[in-house]
């Protein structure tokens, strides 16, 4: 019979952050004591992660990180007037890989290690992605978008390993809208408080992957499944997929992958 050292036990033995009885796999997660960090939590989707955090558990730490410091300042603000246990903030261009060690170094010495990453800061690229455009505008959003992920995972990551506890989640808006255009009236309307309500409770439920609005979910499954003609013809009828503008307050379609 394999004898197992106390050592290769530890290695082996099931990360806290998965439910280990029916009970637990069903229950939500809980938020008590936990140390949340949101990047790009200035305003938008990140301001309303916050703000639902928040108002789901006051006994727990949310950081934010965004390059405006005044709007910054404004959610921390909002998060301890919901009487948050602790609520900081700090200016950060996630882009940078220097600027997120300092700042991740920071939030080690102040709260603590992070127990939940939310990858939410990001550019919309409709209007600054094309060949035609500023080279340095288009790496910035590659910087943003993409590269700050990894910046964040080296730094929390670890150590979330190390603990055997963590999220991370990560923001990725699509612009592909699948909202008909004749028949309006069906759309359902998604504010970011909405699609952060949708995020978060994705979260406390242990979801892979969110989609918002879940309509998404069904209309990528069927583009994938029907022939081109069946999609065209859908299209024909309900519209054809367009693109809005994207300001905080429009419609976005998010996917969330968690980590």
């Amino acid at each position: 019979m394999a004898v197992v050292k106390e050592k290769d036990a530890e290695a082996v033995r099931p990360l806290k952050t998965i439910p280990q009885t029916a009970s637990e796999r069903f229950a939500p997660k809980s938020l008590e004591h936990e140390i949340v960090l949101v990047t790009g939590g200035a305003n938008g989707i990140g301001r309303e992660i916050c703000i639902q955090l928040a108002t789901l558990e006051k006994n727990l730490t949310i950081i934010t990180w965004d390059v405006n410091e005044e709007k910054n300042l404004e959610t921390v603000d909002i998060l301890r007037g919901l009487g948050v246990r602790k609520a900081l903030a700090y200016t950060v261009d996630v882009s940078s890989q220097e600027e997120v060690a300092l700042a991740a170094a920071k939030v080690r010495k102040d709260a603590g290690d992070v127990s939940i990453l939310f990858n939410n800061a990001g550019i919309d690229p409709k209007n600054t992605i094309g060949w035609k455009k500023d080279p340095q505008t288009i790496k910035k959003v590659f910087d943003v978008n993409i590269l700050s992920h990894v910046w964040t995972f080296r730094e929390f990551l670890p150590q979330m390993i190390q603990n055997r506890r963590g999220f991370v989640l990560t923001n990725m808006t699509a612009h592909m809208d699948f909202r008909m255009r004749r028949y309006t009236f069906l759309n359902e309307v998604s504010t970011p408080d909405f699609v952060a309500s949708r995020i978060v409770h994705g979260m406390r439920h242990r979801k892979q992957h969110i989609y918002v609005p879940q309509l998404n979910i069904a209309m990528r499954f069927l583009i994938e499944l029907l022939p081109e003609e069946v999609v065209a013809k859908l299209f024909d009828f309900a519209g054809a997929p367009w693109i809005p503008v994207n300001e905080p307050e429009d419609c976005q379609t998010v996917v969330v992958h968690k980590f």
